[in-house]
Parts: C-alpha cells; structure tokens; sequence
C-alpha cells in the first residue's frame, strides 16, 4: 500500500541555510517568514512533512506548499 507522494526534496547552499538560520533568530523578523524559514531548514535535514507540521503547529498541506517553492 502506498503512502502518498514522495515529499518535495529541499537542498540549501550553505549561504542559504545560513541566512535562514540569521532569520529565524532575529527578533524583528515577521512570524510567517520565520515559520518558512523553519519549514525550509527542517525540510533541508530530510526531517518527513507529518512531522514538520506537527512540530510548528501548521498542517500538513502547509508544510507541502513550502517545501515546493
């Protein structure tokens, strides 16, 4: 039986992980910017969407959407 479909990989340069990683400790970033920039951080360790989600607190179909831009 399958479990759907494959989850969209997600490779950062080291540049990018850096900037998100600044971005998500700044406390003057806005709170959806910081929300993506985990998504994308945690997509990038290969951590699964299910649990993305549930650990930020967003759906799933959330997760989804970031993890193909």
């Amino acid at each position: 039986m399958g479990r759907g479909r494959q989850a969209q990989a997600v490779k950062l340069s080291r540049e990018e992980r850096k900037s998100l990683e600044l971005l998500t400790r700044r406390g003057t970033a806005e709170q959806r910017q910081v929300m993506r920039a985990q998504i994308a951080l945690m997509a990038h360790r290969g951590e699964p969407t299910a649990s993305i989600a549930q650990e930020l607190g967003v759906s799933v179909q959330t997760v989804s959407h970031w993890r193909t831009r």
